[in-house]
């Protein structure tokens, strides 16, 4: 586990996020150290009114990766609720959470900016 599978996890993602058709909402996944950086756009007709979101997860122990906790965190102040709204949510998956790391993650911020899978 670690450093290595959080590589491996956001590899993945990012291969299966960029063989979907359709828009991309996700136009950044990447890693570096124990940091997962991301940009999330909503695709929406009415694309002057939805901004996209620059966030960063920070993961605590990430030689305990994927059952260690992290943090999201964004350098715009205008996204302190959003970042609220996913750290809270984030620790509220406990051991019970079938999805656990990046993928858990990914879909807790996907959710909070309203995108959503419709499949």
């Amino acid at each position: 586990m670690g450093a290595p599978l959080l590589q491996a996890h956001v590899s993945i993602l990012r291969q299966r996020l960029e063989a979907l058709p359709g828009p991309a909402w996700v136009q950044r996944l990447d890693v570096e150290d124990n940091v997962v950086e991301l940009r999330l756009v909503p695709v929406s007709s009415d694309s002057t009114s939805i901004r996209g979101r620059r966030l960063n997860y920070l993961v605590y122990d990430v030689d305990a990766y994927p059952d260690g906790t992290g943090i999201m965190m964004s350098e715009d102040d205008a996204d302190e609720a959003l970042v609220d709204a996913i750290n809270a949510r984030l620790e509220g998956g406990g051991a019970a959470s079938v999805e656990r790391g990046v993928a858990r993650m990914l879909h807790i911020a996907c959710h909070a900016i309203g995108i959503t899978d419709e499949a």
